[in-house]
């Protein structure tokens, strides 16, 4: 019965990988047990279950007990809770159940006072597009290349330092570098549509798709970089 459920159900087939995510922000689950369950002492708080309905987890809520006895004084006592956390609309991929905790997580931020600090941390592990990061290494490279476009658009350039590099590295292999760093480019943005349609479909946005393939082509293996952990640790659409 719960593997039909799943079947049916787009995201309950992944629901341990969205828990598994949820329940790295522990403070953010909380809120949720605090806010949507009504329950103003938490201990502690795990999902447990995602479908395209909600989200159900489990909290420890302290509370405290009356005296048994006249004049006695009053004990505390650990329960265990359920907490069903209903979306409005059900949802169908997981692009929107990311963005739709992060709704739920600003909620419950501001109801309870505070900022959104938990929801921009959610948004942040789980951003669906990363600009590649500063990389000295890679910067030099991207100078050489350019250089050499330049070069190979403009070989009768009279700027003299040019002019030496040309002369040292010789025009025809300027012609090769160029030919080899633009299929290599190619390659590698025909990579990140199948990393972004294939590996991690159904969390990547068409959005998605089309910047990530923009800035591969243009910033190559540094973006490739990003994509390739991010593409496989939310494979099949799940979140780790």
């Amino acid at each position: 019965m719960h593997q039909r459920h799943q079947q049916r159900d787009p995201i309950a087939s992944h629901s341990d990988d969205v828990c598994k995510w949820l329940n790295t922000q522990p403070n953010l689950i909380r809120k949720f047990a605090r806010y949507f369950g009504e329950h103003s002492s938490v201990i502690s708080a795990k999902m447990v279950e995602v479908d395209q309905q909600g989200l159900l987890l489990t909290c420890i809520v302290r509370t405290q007990l009356e005296p048994t006895e006249e004049g006695g004084q009053p004990t505390e006592a650990d329960e265990e809770h359920e907490v069903r956390v209903a979306f409005k609309r059900p949802l169908q991929t997981m692009g929107q159940v990311r963005d739709t905790i992060i709704e739920l997580a600003k909620e419950a931020e501001r109801a309870l006072k505070g900022d959104d600090s938990d929801a921009e941390e959610a948004a942040e592990d789980d951003a669906t597009f990363l600009l590649p990061d500063f990389d000295p290494f890679l910067v030099m490279v991207a100078l050489f290349v350019v250089t050499m476009v330049y070069l190979d658009l403009f070989p009768n350039t009279s700027i003299s330092m040019l002019q030496r590099i040309r002369e040292t590295i010789g025009a025809q292999n300027i012609h090769y570098i160029v030919v080899l760093t633009i299929n290599l480019h190619v390659c590698e943005a025909l990579g990140a549509l199948y990393l972004t349609l294939v590996v991690g479909q159904g969390f990547f946005q068409p959005i998605d798709v089309f910047l990530w393939f923009i800035t591969v082509l243009v910033f190559g293996i540094a973006s490739m970089k990003e994509l390739i952990p991010l593409a496989y640790r939310h494979a099949g659409g799940g979140s780790r």
